[in-house]
């Protein structure tokens, strides 16, 4: 999913209301949305292509980022910046990892508990951190690398299982794959967003977050659709394009089209402090929320490793 980068330019003054409203709206999508895709693998639905969902949503994304920059920006510098698109290769690369991102977020939060799936999901704030220091000669400071050794102490607290039967208790899932899989997905979002970041520092043209989104998702929706025919042909012949889409996984195609277009509200309403604290609070309904359905059993491992990946977000995003 493309991470805007810098506010957009906003002739109306932001207000604390719609800074509130649009933190509210985030913490709900996050938190919604990782809920619902779990619950989209339970087992009486029936199977779905996950980059059939994928593909939808890019769309999805499109429309609605035309709409809103065709609003703020004027609709002859939207379709100036649309038609522009097809020139702009440079965006081939972070367009591909976001779509392989986002194929891999599915594969994991089918094979994690919950809580497992959005601690380790933090680990982008890793990668970009790394691929920042070799992209973009960022100097870390002390309290940075601090950050970031409570973050990785936090995702090894929540893997660890609370009783020696656990492990045999979660035998439908298959956690190495899981974890293999949000960790590469942290690693392509890490070097996408370092990527985007250092190709708009050194463009002359300045464009809003919502022209840009739009522009990003351009590239990734014939991508993303590439993807989906070539991964699941044989089963689109078969039973179809949209086989298995039900409530749920139309609700997590809407939210996942929908949490590139908050973060943006947010990054222009509120403070990335906020939206890290948004972003915390989203873990910890989500744990919640998983624990009080049964799917996970509260432990003092748990807990604890989601003080400290907090802890660690807090002191990151303040540094």
């Amino acid at each position: 999913m493309p991470i805007p980068l810098q506010p957009f330019p906003s002739k109306i003054p932001s207000g604390r209301a719609a800074g509130i409203a649009s933190l509210v709206a985030l913490v709900l999508q996050n938190t919604a949305l990782v809920i619902l895709m779990k619950h989209s693998y339970r087992p009486t639905a029936l199977a779905y292509s996950t980059a059939a969902v994928v593909a939808l949503a890019e769309g999805l994304k499109v429309f609605t980022c035309f709409l809103i920059s065709s609003n703020t920006e004027g609709l002859h510098r939207t379709l100036a910046a649309l038609r522009n698109t097809p020139t702009q290769l440079s965006l081939a690369l972070p367009c591909v990892l976001y779509v392989i991102q986002n194929n891999l977020l599915f594969v994991a939060i089918q094979n994690l508990p919950t809580t497992l799936y959005v601690v380790c999901s933090q680990g982008k704030i890793i990668s970009s951190a790394l691929f920042s220091v070799f992209l973009l000669a960022t100097k870390m400071t002390r309290k940075r690398v601090y950050a970031l050794f409570l973050l990785m102490c936090g995702m090894i607290f929540v893997q660890l299982p609370s009783s020696p039967g656990e492990v045999q208790a979660q035998g439908n899932l298959n956690l190495e794959k899981g974890l293999t899989a949000v960790f590469v997905a942290c690693c392509t979002s890490g070097f996408a967003g370092v990527y985007l970041e250092r190709m708009y520092k050194s463009s002359s043209t300045e464009s809003s977050v919502m022209t840009k989104n739009m522009q990003l998702s351009t590239f990734s929706l014939p991508i993303s659709l590439l993807l989906a025919f070539m991964k699941d042909f044989d089963a689109y012949n078969s039973v179809g394009f949209f086989h298995g889409f039900d409530r749920i996984v139309v609700l997590v195609l809407l939210l996942q089209a929908l949490g590139g277009v908050i973060v943006a509200i947010v990054m222009r309403h509120a403070s990335n402090l906020l939206k890290c604290f948004a972003v915390s609070t989203s873990i910890c309904l989500c744990a919640i929320i998983s624990v009080s359905q049964g799917q996970e059993e509260l432990s003092s491992h748990l807990i604890v490793g989601i003080l400290l990946v907090n802890t660690a977000t807090f002191i990151y995003s303040s540094s």
